[in-house]
């Protein structure tokens, strides 16, 4: 039988990957915008509150403009 390791990612840092992975293969282009924060939450069964906290990471990695 074969084991999978738990995962060690917080949601955040999940949802952050889910959403930078199309920013870096150039899915989205320069000033293009994301789905709508609607649309994120529910594509990826999420709570708005985890959403938003991933946007911070998201700028932080310079991939997208800080929230306002």
């Amino acid at each position: 039988m074969s084991i999978d390791p738990i995962s060690r990612r917080t949601i955040q840092e999940q949802i952050a990957g889910q959403i930078a992975r199309p920013l870096l293969d150039g899915v989205y282009q320069p000033e293009e915008q994301l789905p709508t924060e609607r649309t994120l939450i529910r594509e990826l069964e999420v709570s708005r509150s985890s959403l938003r906290a991933t946007r911070t990471i998201i700028s932080a990695l310079g991939l997208m403009d800080a929230p306002r």
